[in-house]
């Protein structure tokens, strides 16, 4: 089985590694990371990042059509209930056209790096690469699978 994950983030292809490895258990599975555009703005808000993961998905399909299993993943920051929380969506696409979406339990972002994000026109991911050493609720919610 070929599967393309439309990113270039390590962290990103090492779990769809791991879950795609942890599902298929008798055949032979090549992982293979692949740039795709999102269509979206670089931090993404609200039913952007549901687009992204979409897009990219779809994108590396239209790329690279010899693959069985295209995922797309998204990162991005939403508002609800009075908060602003970072999410990722993730969306695969196999080569029959079967789809399925999923999406993560949301962290709360913390005023101090909205400030940075409203100030300083920062990605979000930088913003958060900035604040690390305060911010690891992420690695405590995936087991040390990954840093936010």
């Amino acid at each position: 089985m070929k599967v393309y994950v439309a990113t270039k983030n390590e962290a990103k292809v090492n779990i769809v590694k791991e879950v795609i490895s942890s599902l298929i258990n008798n055949e032979e599975i090549e992982i293979i990371a692949c740039e795709a555009k999102s269509d979206v703005s670089e931090t993404p808000w609200n039913e952007e990042t549901l687009n992204g993961a979409i897009n990219r998905a779809k994108n590396a399909k239209k790329e690279n059509p010899d693959g069985d299993l295209y995922i797309g993943i998204e990162t991005g920051l939403t508002e609800r209930f009075g908060f602003l929380f970072e999410e990722t969506w993730c969306f695969a696409i196999y080569k029959n056209e079967n789809e399925f979406l999923g999406y993560s339990s949301g962290n709360v972002i913390s005023e101090k790096v909205l400030k940075r994000i409203l100030k300083d026109e920062k990605t979000n991911a930088k913003i958060l690469e900035i604040f690390d050493d305060d911010l690891k609720t992420w690695v405590k919610y995936s087991g040390d699978k990954t840093i936010r």
